[in-house]
């Protein structure tokens, strides 16, 4: 969400400085993005990326996974559970095991949830409507800004199953034909809005 490196640069320097401050142990992750970390985008859609990472399913957003792991890395080798360099490890070995699935139950579980969950079962709008490809290409960058801007038309965060799901995502090919995202709604008209506009910005 910072718009160049310079930025960033400051706002670390700023993290930092306060962080000394009050003494707190701080490490500031930058990471250059093309798009959106995961597949989804909305509570519920990210709900299930989350999920289905941790449950290590085959249509788990890789993307998501790697970036969990190298800041749960870092954070054990912060905390001395892990020695220094060996902190990515341990998180994916925690994550390959279940246990990392396991503790986030727990947690649901101690917060009166469902700890019983699969990622499948996370509901999402009724109302859904598939952008598909009109020739052959390649996923080369994703515009955060018009992604905000229809997940706020298709009324997230409000209505919780509402959002954008990306079928294709950064640096993957596609066909003619297949399926770049999908829009989900709770309302009717609000899809029909989403629609209205993606169609102006020469997506359909």
């Amino acid at each position: 969400k910072i718009p160049d490196m310079e930025t960033a640069k400051k706002i670390e320097k700023l993290f930092l400085f306060l962080a000394k401050k009050f003494k707190i142990r701080t490490h500031v992750y930058i990471s250059k993005t093309f798009g959106p970390i995961g597949r989804g985008i909305g509570p519920a859609l990210e709900a299930r990326d989350v999920l289905r990472v941790l449950q290590q399913k085959d249509n788990r957003p890789l993307d998501l996974e790697l970036k969990a792991i190298k800041q749960a890395g870092k954070l054990l080798e912060m905390t001395k559970v892990a020695k220094r360099g060996k902190g990515e490890e341990m998180a994916r070995t925690n994550l390959k095991n279940g246990l990392a699935f396991q503790k986030m139950m727990n947690i649901v579980k101690s917060q009166k949830g469902n700890s019983a969950m699969d990622s499948e079962d996370v509901k999402v709008g009724p109302y859904f409507f598939e952008v598909l490809a009109k020739e052959k290409g390649r996923v080369e960058a994703i515009n955060n800004r018009d992604i905000v801007e229809i997940c706020s038309l298709l009324g997230t965060p409000k209505l919780k199953g509402s959002g954008i799901y990306l079928n294709k995502n950064v640096s993957e090919s596609y066909e003619k034909g297949d399926v770049l995202f999908t829009l989900y709604s709770e309302s009717e008209t609000r899809l029909n809005m989403a629609k209205n506009a993606i169609s102006q910005i020469k997506l359909l």
